[in-house]
This record gives structure tokens, sequence and C-alpha cells, in this order.
């Protein structure tokens, strides 16, 4: 599956040196906190019930992050 503590690396390394917009930065720091919920212990399912996330929308945005080859822009809206 994924290896949840290589994307939480590599959001808190490209979140220190990003600036970006608020929503953009809520978004990440939700993903942060949930996947560092994941690597103490807590299933994806927990973890995403704890902080509020449907876990459907943190496999979707962990899947553009990836996909943005682990760039901060993977995170943001596109328009349809």
């Amino acid at each position: 599956m994924y290896d949840y503590s290589e994307i939480h690396r590599r959001i808190k390394q490209n979140f220190r040196y990003v600036k970006c917009e608020p929503r953009l930065r809520a978004r990440a720091m939700s993903l942060m906190r949930v996947l560092a919920s994941i690597e103490s212990g807590k299933s994806v399912e927990q973890a995403t019930r704890q902080f509020g996330i449907k876990r459907q929308y943190f496999y979707f945005w962990i899947r553009r992050f990836i996909a943005a080859n682990y760039a901060m822009e993977g995170l943001q809206e596109k328009s349809k």
C-alpha cells in the first residue's frame, strides 16, 4: 500500500519551504495530523475519524500528492 512515514516526511519537508494560500496550508496540516496519528499506531479509519476527515478524501489527496511527485502543488484544487 502506501508508505505513510515517507509521505509524512515529504509533506513536512516541502511544507517548510513553500509559501502557500491558507486553504492549501490547512489541507497540508490536516494530512500531516492524520499521517502522524497513523504512524503512532492508529488505523487510517480511526485517524481520519479523529480529525473529521472522510477516508476517501484522505486517499484522494494522498494519491494527488504522490502523482505530483511529492510537490505541494499537488494539493491544490483543480478546475473542472
